[in-house]
Order: C-alpha cells, then sequence, then structure tokens
C-alpha cells in the first residue's frame, strides 16, 4: 500500500471523485479536503480500516433492512459500507455506514430517508457531532441511527418537521424502532456475534 497522495489546496467535489489517495483505505471530503472516515487500526499496522465488530453490527442491520425491503416490495434499496456516498454541500461528500434511499422505484431509489453510524471509541465527539449536522442538512433524511460499537447502546434522531427528536436505547433488550421504514428490531439481533456471546460467557 503507497503514501497517500498529498492534498495542498481544497478540492471540489468533482475532483475528489476522480481523486486516486494510492491506498485502501475510506476517504471523505470536508470543507475540501480528504480526511480518513475511520481512525488508524492498530491490527492493520496503523491503516484507517473499521474493525471487525463494526462490520458484523453494519451486516446485522443490514440484513434486517433488506428483510423487510423485499418483504414489503418498498421501492428502496439498503446500501451498506463504502459503496454509497452522501454529497452534502460542494466541498463535503460523507460515506455512511449504511444507508436506505429510496424513490419512484427501486432502481430510481437516490434519496436517502435513513442514515447509520457505527461509531468507536475512539471518535470523537466533535468529529461525531459535525457528521450529524451534515446528515441533517439533507432534506430527506428522515431518522438518523449512531450506534455504539462497543456496548448496546444507539442514539436515533427522529426528523419532526424542521426539529429533531432525539431518543436513545441501552441494552440487549431494547428495540429499535426505526418509523423512516417502518422497522423494529431488538439490539440484540443488531449485536449478534459481538455483545451477545461475551454476555453468555460472563452469566456462566
Amino acid at each position: 500500500m503507497g503514501e497517500p497522495a498529498k492534498v495542498l489546496r481544497p478540492m471540489t467535489l468533482e475532483e475528489f471523485l476522480e481523486w486516486d489517495s494510492g491506498d485502501d483505505c475510506v476517504w471523505e471530503l470536508v470543507d475540501g479536503f480528504p480526511r480518513p472516515k475511520f481512525p488508524p487500526n492498530p491490527a492493520l499496522l496503523g491503516q484507517a480500516a473499521p474493525s471487525d465488530e463494526h462490520g458484523v453490527i453494519v451486516k446485522n442491520l443490514t440484513f434486517a433492512l433488506e428483510n423487510l425491503v423485499r418483504a414489503g416490495k418498498l421501492p428502496c434499496r439498503v446500501i451498506p459500507g463504502a459503496g454509497q456516498k452522501v454529497s452534502v454541500r460542494r466541498n463535503r461528500l460523507r460515506i455512511p455506514d449504511l444507508t436506505v434511499k429510496c424513490g419512484p422505484t427501486s432502481r430510481e431509489a437516490w434519496d436517502p430517508i435513513l442514515v447509520v453510524e457505527v461509531i468507536s471509541p475512539s471518535n470523537s465527539a466533535r468529529e461525531l457531532a459535525e457528521r450529524e449536522a451534515d446528515f441533517r442538512a439533507l432534506p430527506t433524511v428522515r431518522e438518523i441511527v449512531v450506534l455504539e460499537q462497543d456496548a448496546a447502546v444507539a442514539t436515533v434522531s427522529h426528523r419532526v418537521g424542521d426539529l429533531w427528536r432525539v431518543e436513545r436505547l441501552e441494552g440487549l433488550d431494547a428495540v429499535l424502532s426505526l418509523e423512516s421504514v417502518g422497522l423494529e428490531v431488538p439490539l440484540r439481533e443488531v449485536y449478534r456475534d459481538v455483545l451477545e456471546l461475551e454476555a453468555e460467557v460472563a452469566v456462566g
């Protein structure tokens, strides 16, 4: 893996989309400059990449959402990982961990209505506030879910007119209710193979 290409001046969105970082990291555009989405992972020799636990949480919620979309035949797409990009402004582009995009048909599902982020202790409060402000600025987004990686904790922001109602859930028995898509899923399912096994071992 080579060194990231240096950027000496602010980039436009078009320039960023054509930019080759020279590495395998996931990059976002913030105020015109590339920024790695993930903090350095010591297990990957400092490479900015998500942990295994992060990936399992995203996979579990993706599975629940895809089942809902298929069963209800909703004109939506469930898009996890770096495969989707959300342009906030001309000089800002975010890559959520998971989005649900809907439209007239599933092939025209371009508008994000649900955004999900999985965070670790290394994510700073300032960084999280910036990301959530960017997602709230998107008029189609109806809900933002922030899941903690190392604990069964979810913070859900629901859009209510021009305001936001924030709900905090804790514990594996809490139920994540997503009004934007009509899904209710226990946090035990979201954190399956991440926290549930640890809890069972502790009890035993």
